[in-house]
């Protein structure tokens, strides 16, 4: 497959697809009541890294789920040094798990610190406990106090916090305390999203009935300016549309999906971008199990066009990079006026995105209308 010093470092992402229970809005590819696979799934991923060269630089290492943190720390330290002999880590790699709060123990927080985990990122979606069991979270807020405390008194001190809003039955004085009890935790990222209504959730199903009141577009503007104001005050930058940072504590990983640079998934229903194709693994535990094998050679590399288009409006997820002109003509070898004329002078004149001179970024208007300034990039 070609000699490994030529080849772009990658990020690596790995689907841990085990929950205890099914959140009700959750669309990823992740069963309950299946821990009866973990052993054959972690043989599976060990077969799925197989296929990609041996020797292949990771950037980044990523644990997301469903729920990494079931996995027992023998489990977890099989599957990390399966991934460290057969890729080749760069030095100080960063290497993050995602947490369900209430699982996990001890022996996982300090295998985890011998690992070499840098960032645990704690999905807390709300810290209201009738909230929590409105969305089928399976913790309360005393469980994610529990945990947090846990492992940092383990020393992770890099911690972030996942927040979801616009929750059916969350008023705004709700969000607000959610959000200041948030901040009080001092974490030092967090990632924070809008409530999406996916069709083949639990919530998806409700709303086609009738029996889920979705908050108000009005308000869920409004739960957004709050949150962007607050974590301002308290010191905490926002990068990316859904994410802030303290300096210095920005996630590398998802900048490697914001930059359209090479990421691989190992697991189901993951996706990858490499070597200018984009696929993505079947969803399905059976389905996976039965052939762990990458999609990647079926998959018709990228035009240069999609390319461009897709690297254009996913620099402008960045709220503070933002789509650098140096960047874009150093990778197309032409301007980004050229590849889409007329359009960010458009967007300008709109007042949804800002041109700084060295290159564009959405403004704060433009960051709720992004969607509508993506397309703009699409299909010309």
């Amino acid at each position: 497959m070609g000699p490994m010093a030529t080849e772009v470092p990658v990020g690596l992402y790995v689907h841990i697809p085990f929950c205890v229970k099914k959140c009700h809005y959750c669309d990823f590819a992740c069963y309950a009541g299946q821990e009866r696979h973990l052993d054959a799934y972690l043989a599976a991923l060990e077969t799925e890294l197989g296929h990609y060269p041996r020797g292949l630089p990771i950037r980044t290492l990523y644990f997301g789920g469903g729920t990494p943190s079931i996995l027992s720390p023998e489990q977890l330290e099989r599957l990390v040094r399966a991934i460290e002999a057969h890729f080749a880590p760069v030095p100080d790699l960063e290497r993050t798990i995602e947490i369900n709060p209430g699982t996990g123990g001890p022996a996982l927080w300090s295998k985890l610190r011998e690992l070499g985990f840098t960032r645990l990122s704690l999905g807390v979606q709300s810290l209201d406990d009738r909230l929590l069991a409105a969305i089928g979270r399976d913790h309360t807020a005393e469980d994610v106090h529990r945990t947090l405390a846990a492992i940092r008194e383990a020393g992770h001190d890099d911690v972030s916090l996942d927040l979801i809003y616009a929750l059916p039955g969350q008023s705004l004085h709700d969000w607000e305390r959610t959000v200041d009890q948030a901040l009080a935790l001092q974490p030092c990222h967090f990632s924070v999203y809008g409530l999406i209504l996916e069709e083949r959730t639990a919530f998806g199903v409700w709303h086609r009935q009738g029996r889920l009141a979705l908050a108000p577009e009005d308000l869920e503007v409004t739960m957004g300016d709050l949150v962007a104001e607050r974590f301002a005050e308290a010191g905490y930058e926002r990068y990316e549309i859904s994410s802030w940072a303290e300096p210095g504590h920005e996630a590398l990983h998802n900048r490697i999906y914001w930059r359209n640079e090479p990421y691989i998934g190992l697991g189901t229903g993951a996706h990858s971008y490499w070597r200018g194709r984009r696929y993505e693994n079947p969803r399905g535990i059976g389905t996976y199990l039965a052939d762990p094998t990458p999609r990647w050679p079926q998959q018709e590399p990228l035009t240069r066009r999609v390319e461009q288009e897709e690297t254009a409006f996913l620099a402008l997820r960045m709220t503070r990079e933002g789509l650098l002109r140096r960047v874009y003509g150093e990778r197309f070898g032409e301007e980004v006026e050229e590849t889409f004329p007329g359009v960010l002078e458009g967007l300008v004149e709109q007042g949804l995105v800002e041109d700084d001179g060295e290159g564009y970024r959405l403004s704060s208007r433009g960051i709720w209308l992004s969607n509508e300034v993506f397309a703009r990039f699409l299909g010309g």
